[in-house]
């Protein structure tokens, strides 16, 4: 069972899908391997506040790739369901980085873009011992990138953390 004021660390590994436009005729692959490292504070039972980094990883499109990275600040609403499962759902901000290198007749832009977006997630935890809490997420962050507009980038990952 959470106490009323903790602090806590995470690390989650996942998959990330960024969902930009491909090009006809070149490779278009929009997963990749994702992780996120987590520092967060709880505030009573039921609500807390996290900031984390998010890599999304790599994605091969127009001849070239697109990485994405970025750091979330949320808003979290837990749901306790019994002494050690419970349901959480966040909202918050997303400050986010985009590198695109694309092969110049895909006609995609290449460049570089950052911005804050909005994000979203929900998710479910177990507690494993009175410290370790096993978290399983989905999670969504608007993502700028380089004239190409905002587009989405959805990450679903399972992690531990750490409370102390």
């Amino acid at each position: 069972m959470r106490g009323p004021n903790e602090n806590y660390v995470g690390l989650q590994l996942g998959e990330s899908r960024l969902n930009l436009p491909c090009a006809g005729g070149f490779a278009c692959d929009r997963r990749d391997t994702s992780y996120k490292l987590t520092l967060g504070r709880t505030m009573g039972p039921n609500f807390g506040g996290e900031l984390s980094y998010i890599d999304f990883g790599t994605m091969q499109r127009g001849g070239g790739d697109t990485k994405a990275d970025g750091v979330n600040l949320s808003l979290v609403g837990r749901l306790p369901l019994g002494n050690a499962f419970g349901v959480f759902g966040k909202v918050g901000a997303t400050y986010g980085r985009t590198r695109s290198d694309t092969f110049p007749l895909s006609g995609l832009p290449s460049g570089s873009q950052r911005g804050w977006g909005a994000s979203y997630a929900l998710g479910a935890s177990y507690d494993l011992t009175p410290n370790w809490t096993l978290v399983a997420e989905w999670e969504r962050h608007r993502l700028e990138v380089a004239n190409g507009g905002t587009h989405d980038a959805d990450n679903t990952s399972l992690g531990v953390n750490y409370r102390f």
